[in-house]
């Protein structure tokens, strides 16, 4: 971890998720919905969020992941710097008052430059800028 980097570890992660996305309703999740949403037992997924358990499995992640609308990375990683950056991103979202496009901005993450490009071209086809 770079040295000033503060630590951002697993459990810590999904309760910001937890906390950052909301249900349809605009309600936080609750973690028994978590749990039946994911298929992952209440009682790991305890562990994992009090850091009792800290290396989920590839599949475990994935469904936190899929629940949630971000990348597999977030969840994964063990670089602390990036996952924070990858949170600043989506409360930025969340902030500007579209919660719903905390999962699209979240996938944009792993676009390269070329198609992101054709997302920025396709958001200013359907919904222009006020300047445009």
């Amino acid at each position: 971890m770079s040295e000033g980097v503060e630590a951002f570890p697993l459990g810590e992660r999904i309760t910001y998720l937890q906390q950052a996305v909301p249900r349809p309703d605009g309600k936080s999740y609750t973690w028994k919905e978590i749990a039946e949403s994911t298929g992952i037992g209440r009682a790991y997924l305890h562990a994992l969020r009090s850091g009792e358990r800290t290396e989920p499995s590839l599949q475990v992640a994935g469904k936190l992941a899929e629940h949630f609308g971000v990348s597999v990375d977030f969840l994964a990683t063990h670089d602390h710097e990036w996952a924070r950056d990858y949170a600043c991103q989506m409360d930025l979202v969340t902030k500007m008052g579209h919660a719903d496009v905390v999962g699209i901005a979240a996938r944009a993450q792993n676009l390269s430059q070329s198609n992101l490009q054709l997302v920025r071209q396709l958001v200013d086809q359907l919904a222009p800028s006020p300047e445009s």
